[in-house]
């Protein structure tokens, strides 16, 4: 029993079901600051296949060259 209760909160966590991003410490709350290439190719692929970079977009992002 003790498993199974575990198992279900790790599977309701949100940290587990959404993928939770922090501000830097020095930004204000809610302030704009620049993201770097492999957050920028992070946020990316996340964004369009819910899964990590592949090889070829972080070594873009790497080399500089994020699209």
């Amino acid at each position: 029993m003790g498993i199974e209760t575990a198992l279900k909160r790790l599977l309701v966590s949100p940290e587990f079901l959404i993928r939770v991003e922090f501000e830097p410490p020095n930004v204000q709350a809610n302030g704009v600051y620049r993201v770097s290439d492999s957050e920028l190719a992070s946020r990316l692929s996340f964004f369009l296949w819910s899964s990590t970079p592949d090889d070829e977009l972080l070594g873009l992002a790497a080399a500089g060259k994020t699209p």
